[in-house]
């Protein structure tokens, strides 16, 4: 009996100083995600700011300059400085920069895919991975080691669940083609819109270019760009947005503001990355490689998790905004590169042809 009592009191020593190993390990990858190295910490104060160019929500983008002040101590007399335009002019602000050959930013930040490869192609980025870069999921590394991707975005459905039965929600992008739908669904201009590129290379490798003129005999409502999309649906003229900003709905729907649901097609989601990079003259080099690392850290991938709902890339921290299963699939943006403005018009010319049988 003392030799069994011996073996559990020995037996329950094992388990706490296991339990207290697991403790430590967990604090101590939470503190590794923002841990940087004190010299760079110090460099980047004796920077004094950091200049960002990005395409996210502004209302978002201060809330993460706090936290990097914060998590990293740099003082009240640090300043992050953001540019926010949409994607399309915050690229004609850094090709109008080059050209003048006097560079104000360090941090870029936007999805759209073929202006990146083209500015790594001419020397434009910085070659740097922070060395918390493993706290990203693999598959969305960038193979040329130059950028880093906090967030994506995806296609999906949104539907008004006041004017479609649930019944009657599709399960797939193809049920859109029911003739029930016609007049009923919303689509962004490809023109105006870089998901909506996205989402027209996804479509098309799957089913060809049937199924946008097999939208257009649907009378498919063409909007100028995704943030007037989502106001069609909101205002009820259209039933459906096909491919919309999706966590811009889901802030709206947590919050009460709409009857929207969102669907995931069983053909999984095309995806877009939102990309951030170091300009190669960057005026703050010490502030801009923080600011990476800074990217991939599970605080900052919260934030943008919770007060934002996209869809992380962490593979640390938990998605906050619930959503099934989703099978990604990757687009072919070297092709984009080169064949986007041909694809749009493709897809004007396609949707137009259907629009006219449709009449017929």
């Amino acid at each position: 009996m003392q030799k069994k009592g011996q073996m559990s009191k020995l037996a329950e020593r094992i388990r706490f100083i296991g339990i207290c190993s697991a403790l430590f390990f967990t604090f101590g990858m939470i503190s590794f995600s923002y841990a940087a190295d004190q010299a760079l910490i110090d460099a980047v104060k004796k920077e004094g700011s950091i200049e960002v160019y990005d395409s996210f929500d502004r209302s978002y983008l201060d809330p993460q300059g706090a936290l990097f002040i914060k998590l990293y101590k740099l003082g009240d007399n640090f300043k992050v400085n953001f540019t926010r335009k949409a994607a399309g002019a915050i690229i004609q602000m850094v090709e109008a920069e080059r050209m003048s050959g006097k560079s104000r930013w360090d941090i870029v930040s936007h999805s759209e895919e073929s202006t990146f490869l083209r500015w790594i192609e001419e020397g434009l980025l910085m070659r740097f991975q922070p060395a918390n870069v493993g706290n990203i999921r693999k598959e969305f590394h960038d193979k040329h080691g130059i950028r880093l991707a906090p967030y994506i975005g995806m296609s999906s459905l949104a539907v008004n669940k006041c004017r479609v039965p649930e019944k009657d929600w599709p399960k797939t992008y193809k049920d859109l083609l029911d003739p029930k739908w016609k007049g009923r669904i919303g689509l962004a201009d490809p023109n105006k819109s870089g998901p909506v590129v996205m989402f027209t290379k996804f479509m098309t490798d799957l089913y060809g270019w049937d199924y946008f003129k097999g939208l257009g005999k649907n009378q498919l409502v063409i909007a100028g760009g995704n943030p007037a999309l989502e106001q069609l649906l909101l205002s009820v003229e259209v039933d459906m947005a096909l491919c919309p900003i999706e966590y811009s709905l889901l802030v709206r729907i947590k919050k009460g503001e709409t009857n929207i649901k969102i669907i995931y097609p069983e053909e999984g989601a095309g995806y877009f990355v939102q990309w951030r990079a170091i300009n190669k003259d960057a005026p703050h080099p010490n502030a801009a490689k923080l600011w990476m690392e800074f990217s991939a850290s599970d605080e900052l991938q919260h934030l943008i998790a919770e007060s934002a709902a996209r869809y992380i890339t962490s593979n640390r921290v938990k998605q906050v905004f619930e959503r099934p299963e989703i099978k990604f699939r990757q687009i072919d943006w070297e092709w984009l590169k080169v064949h986007k403005d041909d694809m749009c018009k493709k897809f004007t010319e396609e949707v137009n042809k259907g629009r006219k049988e449709g009449k017929n």
